[in-house]
Order: structure tokens, then C-alpha cells, then sequence
């Protein structure tokens, strides 16, 4: 009879206590769809750049009507939300803060 190995023992992750981290995204709304993806990601960040507002990441909806903007900071983001008037590729764009995941656990 052979001589079987003993299973090796489950390592213990370590996990820290973290923060749920405040979600600073933007959703914008009434895009342009006759233009390209990468076309209203360089409008939207130009229109918010104007603003001395940092935008991360731009992401475009599949049908190009709406997106997501990532800021760097949560005042970047509330500056964000005051301005009004907008306008991208002459649509005048609608904002919303995005609401927080509360299914994450």
C-alpha cells in the first residue's frame, strides 16, 4: 500500500480592515452619439480640463450617449457636480454622482 502525502495546509491570507472607499465617479448623460468614442473622451476631458478639474479615466457607453468620468479627489468630483451649462460637441450635457455598490461586501 502506498503512502499517502498529507494534504498541505491552507495558507492564512492576510486582510486588513479597510474603509469602504468613497466612489468617485460621474455620470454624464446627452452625449453626442454621431461622434467617436475617443472623440468624446477628449471633448469631455477638454470641457472638465477648462474647469481646472482632473478627470482619470473617461469611459463611453456602448450606444455613445452616456459615460462615466473618474476623478481624483472627492472636491474635484463635488466641483464637477456645481457646474452647469456644459456643453460637449454642442449638447449640453446632464451630471449625476453615481450611486454607491451597497450588494459589496
Amino acid at each position: 500500500m502506498a503512502k499517502q502525502k498529507a494534504a498541505p495546509e491552507a495558507k492564512k491570507q492576510n486582510v486588513e480592515a479597510t474603509e469602504p472607499t468613497m466612489t468617485l465617479n460621474l455620470f454624464v448623460g446627452n452625449l453626442n452619439f454621431s461622434k467617436s468614442a475617443p472623440e468624446l473622451k477628449m471633448g469631455i476631458s477638454d470641457v472638465f480640463a477648462k474647469n481646472d478639474l482632473a478627470v482619470v479615466d473617461v469611459r463611453i457607453g456602448v450606444c455613445q450617449k452616456f459615460g462615466y468620468l473618474d476623478f481624483e479627489s472627492a472636491e474635484d468630483l463635488e466641483k464637477a457636480l456645481e457646474l452647469t451649462g456644459l456643453k460637449v460637441f454642442g449638447n449640453e450635457i446632464k451630471q449625476e454622482k453615481t450611486k454607491e455598490e451597497d450588494s459589496k461586501k
